[in-house]
């Protein structure tokens, strides 16, 4: 049981946007996938979710190729939250996260539904006045969040199937405390069987909830592994342009304390960094 990209290559306007990639998500995992801006990051992800199709390779659900799913198929196997949620009508939120539900093969007796939306704006926190509010005058974090409950309502009854969610900056617009709470309820959701791929720009929060991470640069995997074993913090000057001093955190594992940002120059064909005195350095692997 896996969702799979196999030696994906994307280009558009005579450009790659992702080559030879290989990249699964599997039942049971959190895996979280970084890179700079521009790494093909939302890209991977509408790949993953059937949005869009490769160029070369297969997109596989379960050892089937995504493009044999039909629409209803895939609303019983995956879920996803898009970077964008822009909606246009009126709808208030509740018609918004009951959309997550409008497959006919997830359809159950009202009274189930009205209590499986209960329980998704429940879980991220948002109350009545949220839940009846025009979508389009909620803030941008309270946006999130009631897509996060649509997200949740999809993967409810019936549970017969083994489930993928697919989260792309599910932080955006958040405070830190809604960014952990919902970074938690992605790892319980791991914890309960689904495959759960996040992207994020946050080091840090990689580090503190991924079971797995993969980097994405220039359209290619850069690694593929254990957080701890990979964000060291050489990794993290060459490929991010970031110094950072890696210190135990007090609730096990680490932490990267930012010091600031290298050039973007490079030296020998190395980025460097400037030190207090002005000394030019090479980033060393």
């Amino acid at each position: 049981m896996s969702l799979v990209l196999s030696d994906i290559s994307l280009s558009r306007g005579g450009r790659f946007l992702l080559s030879g990639v290989n990249l699964s998500l599997y039942p049971g995992e959190l895996l979280i996938v970084l890179g700079p801006n521009g790494a093909g990051k939302s890209t991977l992800l509408k790949l993953f979710s059937g949005e869009i199709s490769p160029d070369k390779g297969l997109v596989l659900l379960d050892g089937i190729p995504l493009s044999e799913y039909d629409s209803e198929d895939l609303a019983l196997r995956r879920s996803v939250l898009s970077q964008e949620s822009e909606i246009h009508f009126p709808f208030i939120a509740d018609e918004i996260v009951r959309m997550g539900r409008s497959c006919s093969k997830l359809r159950v007796p009202k009274p189930l539904e009205d209590r499986i939306v209960e329980e998704g704006f429940h879980s991220v926190r948002l109350g009545e006045r949220e839940r009846f509010q025009i979508y389009n005058k909620l803030s941008g974090g309270e946006k999130q969040r009631t897509q996060m409950a649509r997200v949740l309502v999809q993967d409810k009854e019936p549970s017969q199937r083994e489930s993928y969610v697919l989260l792309d900056e599910p932080g955006a617009s958040l405070d830190p405390n809604r960014i952990h709470s919902l970074l938690e309820k992605a790892k319980q959701l791991s914890k309960e069987g689904r495959g759960v791929l996040c992207i994020l720009h946050d080091l840090n929060l990689a580090l503190r909830y991924a079971d797995r991470i993969a980097v994405l640069k220039e359209g290619k995997i850069l690694a593929d592994g254990v957080p701890e074993n990979i964000l060291d913090e050489e990794f993290v000057l060459e490929h991010f342009l970031l110094r950072t001093k890696k210190v135990p955190f007090p609730e096990g594992g680490h932490y990267l304390i930012p010091l600031g940002p290298a050039e973007p120059n490079k030296i020998n064909g190395l980025p460097y960094i400037i030190d207090a005195k002005g000394v030019k350095e090479n980033v060393h692997r």
